[in-house]
């Protein structure tokens, strides 16, 4: 196992196409967004991959994103809005859960 470059991603979307021709996959991603999501991607610190003949056989690629510790006071506030709108307008059962995960 080593860190993945940005070299890798080739052959990385042909071990997706293989996944995908096996059935264990349900698609593969669109090289051309995956190229630009991955423009500034920190290869060494969040990918490794697994070679077997020279062959990519297995790859992990960390991905992330802001915290929602930074979303400004509109979005918290809408948040807070609807949140408060279940809980007022539903009766305490368990569909809360549900309509707060919508």
């Amino acid at each position: 196992m080593r860190a993945g470059t940005a070299e890798d991603l080739p052959r990385l979307m042909e071990l997706w196409r293989q996944e995908v021709a096996a059935g264990r996959q349900d698609m593969v991603p669109n090289e051309h967004n995956l190229h630009r999501m991955l423009a500034r991607f920190d290869w060494e610190a969040k990918s490794r991959v697994v070679e077997e003949g020279g062959r990519i056989v297995g790859s992990v690629l960390v991905m992330s994103r802001p915290s929602t510790l930074r979303w400004g006071p509109e979005l918290w506030g809408w948040t807070a809005a609807y949140v408060s709108y279940v809980a007022l307008t539903t009766s305490a059962t368990s569909s809360i859960a549900r309509y707060l995960v919508m």
